[in-house]
């Protein structure tokens, strides 16, 4: 992801969050576990604003003030009913709506505004108006403000946020040749 024109982050599999600045063509290391100080999986790096990153770690949800270097760190908690479905996160969304999206890898998508306090999860129920799989690795919003969540284990599926319907698109509803979805772009009026 870009900072800026100079400066690429780089999310790693053990060091956390490499920044590269390449007029100097020089890696710092920008965020690591806080505990360890390094072996943190960073799947996706969201930035939110010129102060806020968010990170997709195999540790949980991160969000990171850089310009005072604190961080939050949202983890599955049996307990916290308001806590993150799962620790694996794989991927992030920030909508129009200012909303974080974190698709995880083995209990469905995970929904958190900065004006709540508290995360709202989507797994698949098994219901017919939810989505389908659990292994959600892609999620994007399109122009009109539908959510397109790709799972690895049933398709995808289209949440229409206002009316609170899903529709379905996997092998069982016949609507595509494979169920493993692993990206979603929009590209005018067609999600690919």
């Amino acid at each position: 992801k870009s900072i800026n024109s100079d400066q690429i982050l780089i999310g790693t599999t053990k060091y956390g969050v490499l920044k590269w600045n390449k007029k100097q063509n020089k890696y710092s290391t920008l965020f690591t576990d806080p505990r360890t100080k390094k072996d943190l999986f960073v799947r996706d790096i969201l930035i939110f604003n010129e102060h806020i990153l968010w990170y997709a770690t195999e540790n949980g949800l991160y969000m990171h003030n850089i310009s005072n270097d604190t961080y939050t760190n949202h983890k599955k908690s049996h307990n916290n009913k308001w806590g993150i479905s799962d620790n694996a996160i794989y991927n992030l969304l920030k909508d129009n709506e200012q909303g974080i999206w974190a698709g995880t890898y083995f209990a469905g998508v995970n929904y958190y505004h900065p004006n709540n306090n508290h995360i709202h999860k989507i797994y698949a129920t098994g219901e017919t108006n939810s989505i389908q799989g659990n292994v959600v690795r892609a999620i994007n919003q399109d122009k009109h403000g539908f959510i397109w969540i790709g799972t690895e284990d049933a398709g995808f599926s289209k949440w229409d946020k206002l009316k609170n319907k899903f529709s379905n698109y996997s092998t069982s509803t016949n609507t595509i040749d494979n169920d493993n979805v692993h990206g979603l772009i929009q590209v005018d009026d067609k999600i690919w």
